[in-house]
């Protein structure tokens, strides 16, 4: 695994969280302008193309198909950007409005009545996750 975090290093500032078989991507950046939030898209598709090359390598498989993207902020940040999908590899993954994290839900503006109505549901998921500062 020492080898994804390198990959990731090159594509600094995203940082990644590494728990078994599933890996979060984090990038943080500033909605006040337009050619920020560009830059976060490509940044992150980059460090997942890279990502997604590196586990080829080593035998293993990004499983598109369970990628998530979630986009945080507070409301007045979020009104200020539109990423509505992130293409990984040949897929587009749409913007979520809540995601699963080790067992807890997180919804963009991390507001707690979301987390409590979901049923617990197991499974495994690759999260790329942009913070809105």
């Amino acid at each position: 695994m020492s080898g994804l975090f390198d990959i990731v290093s090159n594509h600094a500032p995203v940082a990644v969280h590494a728990y078994a078989d599933d890996f979060q991507v984090y990038l943080s950046f500033s909605p006040s302008c337009c050619a920020n939030v560009e830059q976060a898209v490509q940044v992150i598709q980059d460090s997942v193309a890279d990502i997604k090359s590196w586990a080829r390598q080593h035998s293993l498989m990004l499983n598109e198909g369970k990628t998530e993207l979630l986009v945080l902020g507070t409301r007045q940040q979020l009104s200020k950007i539109n990423i509505g999908h992130l293409r990984v590899g040949d897929a587009i993954v749409a913007a979520s409005t809540s995601v699963r994290n080790l067992g807890s839900y997180f919804d963009k503006n991390f507001t707690m009545p979301r987390m409590l109505l979901r049923p617990a549901v197991r499974h495994f998921s690759t999260s790329i996750t942009f913070i809105v500062r």
